[in-house]
């Protein structure tokens, strides 16, 4: 034993010394604290046995020693501080992993005992060590080394299996709202996975009003992501099935909420993809059915890939072209303005120093004028028989989007096949970030391309009937509904100028409506026709 030591100076003294008992175990999963209470017990036998005197138990169950942890450990925390103040003399672990698997810090630890003359107890070696001598202090740093070495092993088996699970098409982590695992009991004991169902079992919620309402959370999942895509917000959505008492997916303090909606209706495992480390991976077949339309899927990315914090939010717009109409002059989008009785169009300006193309200002209109005509020229849109063109997966969309899936999914092996390469080491970090770089933004493209040539889910049920009809189904629809059929049929709308001195205007005069056209090959015809060719 070291002289001069807590420890050896406790002997000299003939007190007992004073141990520090810790135990921790990395998963609990029927959370009974079984394995910490068994170390404990055997660490307590120790100090029976030994003559010492316990003075404090310290805990940390269900908690990760490794790098990869990410839950904190209080009670380690703890234990290091009251060593290093001096309030032990003995340390008793079960074994040295459960000390810490981090080998950097699991020397500091050592240091501060040797520093202290602090002994330690490994319980599964039936052994007493003291850092201060060499060989002892070797066989603990070694020890270390083998704990963070089976930390990393043990990453790189589950990364792995991660890794082939998802190139099976299985499922992962959390069971997805909307779907029902099935398992099936192996001859080993083990259960096993045999698929996976929609989950169509009906429950029953009590609303704020006292109503009960029927539900099954696979059809809750196709209301949420058909609303979206139909252009409702987010807000609206998260209210409603508030209001219906709909328990959350995980059952949260605050019931539904815009984040939540968003999450659901963008993920693409509901449309039979399997996403790993955050990219789809493709060509692989899940286990799983689709759950939602991929045009429904689609128009819901479609819509929050075009957000930005400058944009409008979806559920505070009242008015109809507020974010989505453009000044004829210098090209900002148009904002209320004005009285309540008397609102108004006008170009955002950057400043309020002056009018003009450099500052804004250059276009007011009446919001009633300008709403009323742009909404009669929608309608006569969707009543035209042509515009059913639209509507239809024609051979040019099809050649486009077999095309367009094919670059995509080459792409993404390219990379996966790069990531997999630096994983083994024979490919360099810096060329797998110039890859990732020449990549990334291609695989974007291709995907918003994809998303672009689909068909837009709001136009159906409005487009090709009457017009009688069609003015019917707008009046039913919400504002935030009604906008995203506009940003379906439009390229653009302008508020244009008047003339020199013009008090009086017909509203088809000073607004412009270019139509978007039907799915062409790129650089096959005009991007739109305006609106007095049409409407």
């Amino acid at each position: 034993m070291t002289k001069d030591g807590l420890a050896h100076a406790a002997l000299k003294a003939g007190q007992p010394l004073v141990a520090a008992l810790y135990s921790r175990v990395s998963k609990d999963d029927r959370n009974d604290q079984r394995s910490v209470s068994d170390q404990d017990g055997e660490n307590r036998d120790v100090c029976e046995d030994e003559g010492w005197e316990v003075g404090e138990a310290y805990c940390d169950n269900d908690k990760s020693a490794s790098r990869f942890a990410t839950k904190q450990r209080e009670d380690w925390d703890r234990l290091l501080e009251d060593v290093a103040i001096g309030r032990f003399h003995v340390v008793v672990l079960w074994e040295s992993s459960r000390g810490d698997r981090r080998l950097a810090h699991w020397i500091a630890f050592l240091d501060t005992c040797r520093d202290l003359g602090v002994l330690i107890h490994i319980t599964s070696h039936e052994r007493t060590y003291d850092p201060g001598k060499r060989r002892d202090y070797k066989t603990l740093a070694e020890e270390g080394m083998d704990s963070a070495d089976d930390s990393e092993k043990t990453s790189e088996r589950v990364r792995r299996d991660k890794r082939n699970a998802a190139r099976k098409g299985l499922p992962a982590g959390r069971m997805l709202y909307g779907y029902q695992r099935i398992y099936e009991v192996a001859p080993n004991g083990k259960k096993k996975l045999a698929k996976v169902v929609f989950d169509e079992e009906v429950h029953t919620a009590v609303g704020q009003d006292g109503k009960e309402y029927e539900y099954t959370r696979a059809g809750l999942v196709r209301e949420i992501v058909e609303r979206i895509a139909s252009g409702d917000s987010l807000r609206s959505v998260a209210v409603d099935l508030n209001r219906r008492g709909i328990p959350t997916s995980r059952n949260g303090r605050w019931g539904w909420t815009p984040t939540r909606i968003r999450e659901i209706s963008v993920n693409p495992a509901y449309v039979g993809q399997r996403v790993h480390q955050g990219v789809v991976l493709p060509g692989v077949q899940t286990v799983w059915e689709p759950l939602v339309p991929m045009e429904q899927f689609h128009a819901c990315v479609a819509r929050f890939n075009r957000t930005s914090r400058s944009s409008p939010r979806e559920g505070a717009v009242s008015r109809l072209l507020t974010g989505l109409a453009t000044c004829g002059v210098c090209g900002r989008v148009v904002r209320r303005m004005g009285s309540t009785r008397a609102p108004t169009y006008v170009c955002a300006p950057d400043s309020r120093s002056g009018f003009g193309p450099t500052t804004g200002y250059c276009v007011s209109r009446k919001i009633s004028a300008v709403d009323g005509y742009v909404e009669r020229s929608v309608c006569l849109r969707l009543s035209q028989p042509d515009l059913l063109e639209v509507l239809q997966q024609d051979r040019w969309a099809d050649e486009r989007l077999a095309r367009l899936s094919r670059e995509l999914a080459e792409k993404q092996a390219l990379l996966e096949d790069a990531r997999g390469r630096c994983a083994q080491g024979t490919l360099s970090l810096d060329s797998l970030a110039s890859l990732e770089g020449l990549l990334l933004p291609q695989i974007e493209k291709a995907r918003q391309q994809m998303s672009e040539t689909r068909v837009a889910p709001v136009l159906r049920g409005l487009a090709g009937g009457a017009l009688d009809d069609v003015v019917a189904e707008w009046e039913r629809r919400s504002i935030p509904q009604r906008r995203e059929v506009i940003r379906a049929l439009c390229e653009k709308i302008e508020i244009l100028p008047l003339g020199g001195g013009a008090k009086r205007y017909r509203p088809e005069e000073s607004v412009r409506i270019v139509w978007r056209q039907p799915n062409r090959p790129a650089g096959d015809g005009d991007a739109g026709s305006v609106a007095s060719a049409s409407a």
